[in-house]
C-alpha cells in the first residue's frame, strides 16, 4: 500500500518529435552555433537546408561559402586549455565515420586540426574539446568536418565564428584537414564505403570510436591532397613549439545518470531514424515514496494479546521510477505548436526554446512539421 501524494508507477508517454524535413536528412553542429545556422535565434538570414553536404564539385568549400560574409559575430567564446563539448543535431548519421575539429586564422585559407574523431562519430552526439595551449587569442573559424561511413561519397562541414582568449599564442602544430569526396580534390580521391576513415596525420589528441584504435591500418587514397598523408601537415596558424604528442583515448563511455527528484533527460526516440511522426519514448525521474505496512503485534511469548488483535502501523522509504513530462532529443528542432518550432534544450518538449515562426513551405499538422505541397 503507497501513502498518499505520491506517484508509483512509470509509463510510457507518446511525444510527436518534428524535425524539419532538412534536419531529417543528414546532421549539423549545433554548438558552437555556425554561421547561419537555423538554430540560431539571433540568425537574420537562417540556411534551412543547413545538414546537407557540401556540393560535390567543391564549389562551396569551406565552410559552405558563408565565411567570407561581412559583418560575421562570434557565437561562443572559448578560453585556452578549458574543457568544451561540441554537439551536432539530426538523426540520419550515416553509419557513423570519422571527424575533425580544426580552427583557422586566416578566414578559411587553412584549417589546422586539434582534435580527431576516429571512428563512430558522429554517433554520440557530441565530444569533449579543448583548444589547445598554443593557439593565438582573437577570432577565429571553428570548424567540424565529417566523412561519413555509409551512402553516397559526401563530405560535410559547418563552420562557427568563435572568440578565444589565453594561452600562449605561439602556435599549435596541427595538420590541414583531411579532405576527400569533392570534385576539386580530385576525381579518384574517394573514400571507400562502408569503412571509418582512419586519418594518416590526426593531430595532436585523437579519440577511437567504434572497433578503431592507434593500431588501426590509416587511410591512404591515391589521388587526394599531399595534406592528407603522414607528415603533410603544412605550416602552423603561428610559429609552433616541437609537435605535441598525440594523445590516443578510447572513447569514453555514456555516464550513468544518478538519482535525482527532478526530471531526468529524455532518452533517444525509438523508431526508424530520420521519419517524423509518432514515437513512444519512457521519460521518468526517480521519486521517493513512503510504503506503509500494518504488522500484528504479539507478546513475547510468541501469544497474540487478549481479546481484539492489535495492529502497528511501520514505514520504510523507497525509490522508485514516475513518469515525468515529454521527451525529445537534446539539439532536435521539433514543433511546439501549429505555428512555432523550437530546439529542445534539456529532454523536455515543453521546454523547448522558441525559434520562431516555422519555415514558409512547411505546416504543423498533428505535431508533425508536413511540408507544403
Amino acid at each position: 500500500m503507497l501513502g498518499r501524494g505520491f506517484l508509483s508507477v512509470s509509463f510510457a508517454v507518446t511525444a510527436l518529435m518534428c524535425l524539419i524535413d532538412s534536419a531529417q536528412a543528414h546532421i549539423q553542429m549545433s554548438y558552437p552555433l555556425p554561421i547561419r545556422s537555423p538554430l540560431n535565434k539571433a540568425e537574420a538570414n537562417p540556411d534551412y537546408d543547413y545538414t546537407t553536404p557540401l556540393a560535390s564539385d567543391g564549389s562551396n568549400f569551406p565552410c559552405k561559402g558563408y565565411h567570407k560574409a561581412a559583418g560575421l559575430k562570434a557565437t561562443a567564446d572559448f578560453t585556452v586549455g578549458q574543457t568544451y563539448t561540441m554537439t551536432t543535431s539530426g538523426s540520419a548519421v550515416h553509419g557513423g565515420g570519422s571527424c575533425q575539429l580544426s580552427l583557422s586564422y586566416d578566414n578559411g585559407a587553412t584549417f589546422k586540426v586539434f582534435q580527431s574523431m576516429i571512428g563512430g562519430c558522429p554517433l554520440s552526439g557530441s565530444n569533449a574539446f579543448a583548444i589547445p595551449e598554443g593557439a593565438p587569442a582573437g577570432q577565429a573559424l571553428f570548424a567540424w568536418t565529417w566523412i561519413n561511413q555509409i551512402g553516397n561519397r559526401e563530405f560535410y562541414m559547418n563552420c562557427a565564428v568563435v572568440n578565444i582568449s589565453g594561452g600562449s599564442g605561439a602556435g599549435f602544430n596541427g595538420p590541414e584537414i583531411y579532405k576527400a569526396n569533392l570534385g576539386i580534390f580530385g576525381p579518384t580521391c574517394k573514400t571507400p564505403e562502408g569503412t571509418d576513415v582512419v586519418y594518416p596525420n590526426p593531430g595532436p589528441k585523437v579519440v577511437y570510436g567504434g572497433a578503431l584504435s592507434a593500431s588501426s591500418p590509416v587511410t591512404n587514397i591515391s589521388g587526394c591532397p599531399a595534406s592528407n598523408n603522414a607528415g603533410g601537415s603544412g605550416p602552423a596558424p603561428a610559429p609552433a613549439p616541437a609537435p605535441a604528442p598525440v594523445t590516443t583515448t578510447k572513447a569514453p563511455a555514456a555516464p550513468t545518470a544518478p538519482a535525482s527528484t527532478t526530471k531526468a533527460p529524455a532518452p533517444a526516440p525509438t523508431g526508424n531514424p530520420g521519419t517524423p511522426g509518432q514515437v513512444t519514448v519512457t521519460v521518468t525521474a526517480t521519486v521517493t515514496e513512503v510504503k506503509t505496512e500494518y504488522v500484528t503485534v504479539t507478546r513475547a511469548g510468541g501469544s497474540r494479546p487478549s481479546g481484539k488483535p492489535t495492529y502497528e502501523r511501520r514505514e520504510e522509504y523507497v525509490e522508485v521510477e514516475q513518469a515525468v513530462g515529454n521527451g525529445c532529443s537534446v539539439g532536435q528542432v521539433i514543433c511546439i505548436d501549429s505555428e512555432h518550432v523550437g530546439v529542445c534544450v534539456d529532454g523536455f518538449v515543453e521546454n523547448a526554446e522558441d525559434m520562431g515562426a516555422i519555415p514558409y513551405n512547411t505546416s504543423c499538422i498533428d505535431g508533425q512539421l508536413v511540408e507544403k505541397k
